[in-house]
């Protein structure tokens, strides 16, 4: 490619949507997704077509006005742990294997109990010193 290059279109993007963040395909582990609203659910990763380049991707998520919009999308496995940061200060770590793998168009599960005025901000994987 030359230094004019616009590079190649990856995702085909609808009015309203955005790109969250992307993450690395490991069939052995799952893919957890965090609303802002605190709910979460595991998905598997074969859960999800390939797609070509410039597809418009999947839905994974219904009903967005009560739970939220996805705030990340980590890969994990079962023995991991997460991190979980709110607008308002609060951090909050909590196991995986707490959080129910389901298919893609199911809500999930309240993984976090925010305040009135808060959302979930951020979450990261744990890495544990060994």
């Amino acid at each position: 490619m030359g230094r004019a290059a616009a590079g190649v279109r990856s995702i085909k993007l609808r009015e309203n949507d955005n790109v969250v963040n992307a993450v690395r395909v490991n069939e052995e582990k799952s893919m957890l997704l965090i609303t802002e609203y605190g709910y979460a659910k595991r998905v598997n990763f074969e859960d999800f077509r390939l797609q070509n380049r410039g597809g418009i991707g999947l839905k994974c998520v219904k009903g967005t006005s009560r739970i939220g919009d996805i705030v990340k999308a980590l890969t994990v496995d079962e023995d991991s742990h997460i991190i979980v940061f709110t607008k308002l200060g609060k951090a909050i770590r909590e196991e995986v294997s707490t959080i129910s793998t389901l298919s893609r168009y199911a809500i999930g599960v309240r993984a976090i109990r925010l305040d009135k005025e808060d959302i979930v901000a951020d979450a990261a994987v744990v890495v544990e010193d060994e």
